[in-house]
């Protein structure tokens, strides 16, 4: 009995000593401005392992973060900012664990991270800026998540991502931009998905997304602007959908090549502005887009890649001043344009695609006359349900009628016709109905309710 005594006791007296040694603290945060003070953080704030609020490195004289090492968790954010003369982040090995977010930025001494090394989670966003020696990302090795967003910006000799390896998710937008001499994305590998907007802007040195060979999903917007360097986009083979628009204007970019496996586009696509793009084929598989937007494209001849997108996923298609441009009779354009209702702009592109008219001529649709101009025939009734009838008021003898749903899909078929037909096996909605003489076509909207 008095063995089992001594037991419970020595349990009851180490969770009295592990709740000493280790307990939040500093609701209100903490701010260093001076070595010093980070000196006698242990004196002043004893058994402190987990800062509550924010804190705030930043000071001239800070060199040296060692005396930090028993700090576990900062419940809001961590900001290191302004330290001219610290090198390293050592100091910080036991930190795992951010509320907030992670500022890293105008530290001009600093050429990597190490020393956050067992960091897992940061729940808001990492911010790493205007760091001007910094090589790569060292230190974030065990970082998996960020729940927010991500920038990295203005590093003016980041070269790559290495230290991001287990980094599996980006809760909301992901932001590269002006990084001088980054050259690609190796060391974030692992990174699967992006919640919001990615912007890869003006990263001069930047020739291809080598790195991030498994994201699959964006769930917002996807623009690449004055990379000068890169040419295609190797290393997003495995990109499928992306939620907002796709966006590129690019100095050097010649093909699409790296967006093989891109099957859908919640928005717009905007191809603008690329001087050296003479290819778009690698989107052959883009099945949905609602804005199409193709201009200022000097070397772009053909439209040979967008065919696989559906007309029906189509609302406004805008296609200007590419010189070249002589081929866009392609099946996507091609089906849109049957649709009367189509909002389009074609022009001030080389002959072949140098207006609507063009365009509908290389698609075979060019000459069909409007029924509701020429008034050839009568089609009633219009709104119909399960049978329409079709009168001519000239005579002439309708050799075919075809109906295409919205995707510029055939779904009736019928030759020598009298003047009725049965419409029952339709379904509402909206179609274009095409009736063929041998003198002419005329279509015209057709509206099915039930």
């Amino acid at each position: 009995m008095k063995k089992l005594l001594l037991f419970v006791l020595a349990i009851h007296f180490t969770l009295i000593t592990i709740h000493c040694i280790s307990q939040p603290c500093l609701p209100e945060g903490i701010t260093f401005t001076t070595q010093s003070q980070i000196d006698n953080f242990q004196i002043n704030y004893p058994n402190c392992t987990e800062v509550e609020g924010d804190m705030i490195i930043s000071g001239g004289d800070i060199t040296n973060l060692t005396p930090l090492n028993v700090l576990t968790s900062v419940g809001g954010s961590l900001t290191i900012e302004s330290n001219s003369n610290l090198a390293s982040l050592s100091g910080l090995n036991s930190l795992s664990h951010l509320g907030g977010s992670l500022l890293i930025y105008e530290n001009n001494n600093m050429i990597n991270l190490t020393g956050i090394d067992n960091l897992t989670t940061v729940d808001s966003s990492l911010y790493i800026g205007y760091n001007n020696n910094l090589i790569n990302l060292f230190g974030l090795t065990n970082l998996t998540t960020v729940g927010a967003s991500t920038v990295i910006e203005d590093n003016q000799t980041l070269n790559n991502f290495t230290g991001l390896d287990q980094l599996t998710s980006i809760g909301e937008y992901f932001i590269v931009r002006s990084n001088d001499s980054l050259i690609n994305f190796s060391g974030i590998g692992n990174l699967l998905t992006i919640g919001g907007d990615v912007m890869i802007w003006a990263n001069d040195e930047l020739i291809d997304l080598y790195g991030i060979a498994n994201l699959n999903y964006i769930g917002g917007d996807l623009s690449f602007i004055h990379n000068f360097s890169i040419q295609n986009f190797s290393g997003l083979e495995n990109l499928d959908s992306i939620g907002g628009y796709l966006w590129i204007e690019n100095n050097s970019l010649t093909s699409f090549h790296g967006l093989n496996n891109l099957r859908s586009i919640g928005d717009f696509i905007s191809i603008s502005t690329n001087p050296y793009l003479s290819d778009i084929s690698a989107l052959i598989n883009l099945n949905s887009v609602r804005i199409i937007g193709i201009y200022h494209n000097d070397n772009l001849t053909s439209l040979f890649g967008l065919d696989s997108i559906s007309a029906g996923s189509i609302d406004t298609l805008s296609i200007f001043d590419n010189s070249l441009l002589t081929t866009c009779e392609v099946r996507s354009i091609c089906n849109f344009l049957i649709n009367p209702s189509s909002v389009f702009e074609i022009d001030d592109n080389a002959p072949g695609c140098n207006s609507q008219q063009e365009v509908k001529e290389a698609c075979g649709i060019f000459g069909i006359e409007d029924i509701i101009n020429k008034n050839e025939f009568h089609i009633y009734p219009n709104p119909a349900m399960d049978k329409l009838t079709i009168s001519s008021k000239n005579g002439l003898s309708i050799e075919a009628v075809v109906i295409y749903d919205q995707l510029g899909q055939i779904v009736m078929q019928i030759k020598g016709i009298g003047e009725n037909i049965d419409i029952s096996t339709l379904g509402q909605g909206i179609y274009i109905i095409e009736l063929t003489t041998s003198e002419l076509k005329n279509r015209r909207k057709l509206v099915i309710k039930k």
